[in-house]
């Protein structure tokens, strides 16, 4: 019998939709042991969801001691006890193989620090090819140094690359290695929704719908949108709602506020601060003319993406780097060089409700699909 871990102290992004993918696996799996170990934040969203242990999947959070350990600003002492961290739980638990939603959290020491005769398979998303040019020599050194002891760490059996076969190619190459493989980037299959967010908020049929989903955050271009709206002139302000939906994280709430409250003065703007679950997702998302994803961290994909597809409902993204990439490949929507607030004011204004972007996400959904993800990270 193997004993899993799954492991993962901040709250929000992929890893939600990632458990829930994991846990339901795990529940049909029923010759092996399932631990799954969280940070307090998750338990409000484990309880909505219905989560609770069964006989072969244990949930548990860590205690405010253990979480304390992790605050730390330098990344090579936060980095230092998260490891130490996972080790402790694995060598409670007796621990045969780990599950990484996401390696990048555990570096730069992850790989110095895996403990003897366990497994490890994880995802990676941050992937430093798209940023080559803008590091340094030092940080050059540091991530090929990493990504060379991960590749020749035996410990360390899958590192998976999410939702781009060409970067998993390349570091096969340069580190002489198989263990990197692509995996895809598994959306929530949303078959309907009972809600009918136009009509619950009273938004007219020929109103133009954009909405912000997810984290709510600075990397997300939050900030950015809201500083474009600001400046928006020239177009019937009673046609224009905008739609932001997520968790704002503590760091921009203040400033978040505050624009919101500017920008509210001339638009609609609906804010739903909190976790959504996916029937509010997928009913905001019916609604919408376009789905904002101004990211500023686009080498990695975005979850949006799958929600996008299902609906057919366009982005709109950075053309830069991976995200654009994917964005660009399947057709999924509107890119442009420029999301900085002048770039997105300039997408806004530019916008023609007569003359939509017509996508369909089939092809991205088609290999992007639960059991291509599940196979990959769990199957022999």
């Amino acid at each position: 019998m193997k004993k899993y871990l799954f492991m993962y102290t901040p709250f929000g992004g992929h890893v939600l939709e990632y458990f829930m993918h994991i846990y339901k696996y795990a529940l049909l799996d029923r010759e092996n042991l399932y631990y799954f170990i969280f940070s307090q934040d998750f338990k409000r969203y484990i309880d909505n969801e219905h989560v609770i242990s069964k006989d072969n999947t244990i949930i548990q959070y860590l205690v405010d001691e253990e979480y304390e350990t992790l605050r730390h600003s330098s990344r090579f002492i936060q980095s230092y006890y998260l490891n130490k961290l996972l080790n402790d739980k694995i060598q409670s638990y007796n621990i045969t193989d780990v599950i990484m939603c996401s390696y990048d959290r555990f570096d730069p020491l992850f790989a110095f620090m895996t403990v003897k005769g366990v497994s490890y398979i994880g995802i990676y998303y941050y992937i430093y090819l798209y940023d080559w040019a803008k590091l340094s020599i030092k940080q050059k050194v540091l991530k090929s140094v990493i990504y060379w002891r991960m590749a020749h760490n035996k410990s360390i059996k899958r590192i998976c690359i999410c939702n781009d076969s060409s970067s998993a190619i390349f570091f096969n190459l340069k580190y002489s290695t198989s263990k990197f493989v692509a995996i895809s980037d598994p959306y929530i299959p949303i078959t309907s929704s009972l809600l009918d967010f136009r009509k619950s908020n009273d938004i007219k049929l020929d109103t133009i719908v954009f909405s912000h989903i997810g984290v709510l955050s600075e990397r997300k271009g939050t900030l950015n949108i809201l500083k474009a709206i600001s400046k928006l002139h020239g177009v019937d302000e009673k046609k224009y709602v905008f739609v932001f939906a997520g968790k704002i994280e503590l760091d921009i709430r203040e400033e978040f506020y505050k624009l919101a409250s500017l920008c509210s003065k001339r638009f609609r703007l609906i804010i739903k601060d909190c976790f959504c679950s996916y029937e509010e997702i997928a009913a905001i998302c019916k609604s919408s003319n376009v789905l904002l994803i101004p990211y500023l961290n686009t080498s990695q994909s975005s979850g949006i993406l799958g929600y996008a597809a299902q609906f057919n409902v366009p982005v709109f993204s950075s053309s830069s780097k991976m995200l654009g990439k994917i964005v660009k490949k399947f057709r999924l929507g509107y890119v442009k060089d420029d999301v900085t607030p002048s770039g997105i004011l300039a997408f806004l204004e530019s916008y023609c409700p007569n003359d939509p972007m017509l996508i369909d996400g089939e092809s991205y959904l088609r290999i992007n699909r639960v059991e291509s993800f599940l196979d990959t990270l769990l199957k022999e």
